[in-house]
């Protein structure tokens, strides 16, 4: 399982990289962080499947952290020129880290969390409008407030499945 996890653990270098990255490097970055995280989980479900052993529960966790990391870092970057569209972006994790603090704080463990499918596609989301808004392609604020949506019933679905 340490490759998959490797490819998760990969996108908070990647996150840092992409500030000082810009232009379409910039965008190379985020699509590489993408990749990584649309082949970790397969990854690592492959090498259970192979090996007959159980999915390490190390990975339902750390996913969402590295992605968490990256996304924050990313937007950080970005706040310095689009402070709305990092407001758009970031909704879920606006809403999702005080309430895992919260979380952590009343004695659940890290690794009772686990990631869900629309998480999933949220982050994929986040990682397209990213790219669009680094690339200054048009539409960038549609795709921004389109994906605060997703981001917002994302939070949403995560706090009914914990409450």
């Amino acid at each position: 399982m340490w490759l998959a996890h490797a490819l998760t653990l990969s996108r908070i270098p990647l996150g840092l990289a992409f500030w000082w990255a810009r232009g379409w490097t910039a965008v190379a970055i985020v699509a590489i962080a993408a990749l990584t995280d649309a082949l970790d989980g397969n990854l690592a479900r492959y090498l259970a499947r192979r090996r007959d052993v159980p999915l390490s529960p190390v990975g339902g966790w750390l996913d969402p952290l590295a992605d968490k990391l990256f996304v924050v870092i990313v937007l950080a970057d970005i706040a310095r020129a689009h402070p709305l569209d990092v407001l758009l972006l970031g909704a879920r994790e606006v809403l999702l880290i005080p309430l895992l603090v919260v979380y952590l704080a009343k004695g659940h463990r890290l690794a009772e969390l686990s990631a869900a499918p629309i998480g999933k596609v949220t982050t994929v989301a986040q990682l397209i409008a990213i790219g669009w808004l680094v690339a200054d392609a048009p539409g960038a604020r549609l795709l921004a407030a389109l994906t605060c949506v997703l981001g917002v019933g994302t939070a949403l679905h995560y706090i009914r499945r914990r409450a």
